[in-house]
């Protein structure tokens, strides 16, 4: 089985609606769990669901926010080209 079916499946069971990928972290394979719908979603740290060797878990508080650091960081800079100061 592919790693989005194995973390959609892991999110699923979680009360989550599905995933979508967010790139590799640590060696492990990223996925962030979405909602559909107007329902509230949950209120709280940007949980992630990491895939490795076939097994999905969900990340702890700590780990979510080291990925959303690490992501943050290796993004490209965003411009204010055109704007005035």
């Amino acid at each position: 089985m592919d790693s989005k079916k194995i973390a959609r499946a892991y999110a699923k069971t979680a009360g989550y609606d599905g995933v979508k990928y967010a790139g590799i972290y640590k060696e492990r394979e990223v996925f962030i769990p979405t909602y559909r719908g107007d329902d509230t979603a949950f209120v709280g740290a940007p949980l992630v669901i990491f895939v490795e060797n076939g097994e999905a878990r969900i990340s702890t508080a700590d780990e979510a926010f080291e990925f959303l650091d690490h992501t943050l960081q290796n993004s490209p800079a965003e411009t204010d080209e055109g704007e005035e100061n």
